[in-house]
């Protein structure tokens, strides 16, 4: 039989969890398959780009659902019914996007995925992703856009909850890979890991010259609350105690107002990067990421017609 499309596959996803509570995606993947009497073969479809068709629809089913609150994902790989999952299997109706549309969740995720607005069908991986109102009006090319826009939406979300559950060492360490591949450091990539007892108040430092007199100071906080203005005062404080006047601030979280007004108003030149320009910038610089898969979108060589071929 033909696999199901992602939003078909949205309700039998939340009737496998809500018989057997907490799953793993690999046996989520499986018990689905057997619910619904998917054959070898079925299973063993595979993409234009080579991957496996059906673990990318119950990706994307899956990732639908957490974005509109209708699963939880309490760690990694695991996902679990929730009240909200009880809520739609009890309306005994399709599961689809214009359902998850009356979440205000979702639709915020889908805002922040599609900065301009789309009424297409988009495909990702072979598998329809259409938006609420499902009428085509965009150029394909328009699609494949905002296609990409929502995949590097959905792995942003993912990246920023994977590093927001690091060792607090470790996330140091990956905000001085993160200066250096930014090109700070110079040609050498000088960088010292600060972040212990007595490292007032500083996690690491870049050099930016050889006999390291040009140095950028680095705070790295891995937090859920938002850095305040306290939290800034006492690093440049650090700064001073250094005789230093440029640093970076990075955090998981957000900036409070007054912290990003505090900034704006002193001498000292200091970089604020919030939890959403981290990961836009580990993306960039493709730290703790790999390209999985390139699409060449070509055009015609207008000049190779209007010359003379020899």
């Amino acid at each position: 039989m033909p696999l199901p499309d992602y939003q078909s596959l949205m309700r039998p996803l939340l009737e496998v969890l809500n018989e057997h509570g907490e799953l793993l995606m690999p046996e989520l993947r499986d018990r689905i398959a057997v619910k619904l009497g998917l054959s070898p073969d079925d299973l063993a479809e595979r993409m234009p780009s080579g991957g496996p068709l059906w673990h990318n629809r119950v990706h994307w089913a899956r990732t639908y659902l957490l974005k509109a609150g209708a699963i939880d994902s309490p760690r990694r790989g695991l996902v679990k019914a929730n009240a909200r999952s009880l809520q739609l299997l009890a309306e005994d109706a399709p599961v689809d996007t214009r359902t998850l549309a009356r979440f205000a969740e979702f639709n915020e995720w889908r805002a922040r995925s599609e900065p301009t607005p789309r009424t297409d069908a988009v495909t990702l991986g072979g598998s329809s992703a259409p938006s609420v109102e499902d009428v085509p009006t965009l150029t394909p090319r328009e699609s494949l856009d905002g296609a990409h826009r929502e995949i590097k939406q959905a792995l942003l979300d993912t990246l920023l909850e994977r590093v927001r559950t690091m060792d607090p060492t470790d996330f140091e360490r990956l905000v001085l890979q993160l200066v250096l591949r930014l090109g700070y450091g110079g040609p050498t990539g000088d960088a010292v890991h600060l972040g212990r007892s007595g490292d007032n108040g500083v996690d690491g430092v870049i050099y930016e010259d050889r006999l390291r007199l040009d140095r950028v100071y680095l705070q790295a906080k891995r937090w859920a609350a938002d850095v305040s203005e306290g939290n800034i005062r006492d690093f440049v404080g650090s700064l001073v105690g250094k005789h230093a006047d440029r640093g970076v601030f990075i955090t998981t979280s957000m900036f409070s107002g007054p912290a990003r007004d505090f900034v704006n108003g002193i001498q000292h030149r200091i970089a604020l990067i919030d939890g959403l320009e981290l990961a836009n910038l580990m993306w960039e610089t493709n730290l703790g990421l790999t390209i999985e898969h390139t699409y060449d979108v070509k055009t015609i060589d207008t000049d190779f017609f209007e010359r003379e071929l020899e």
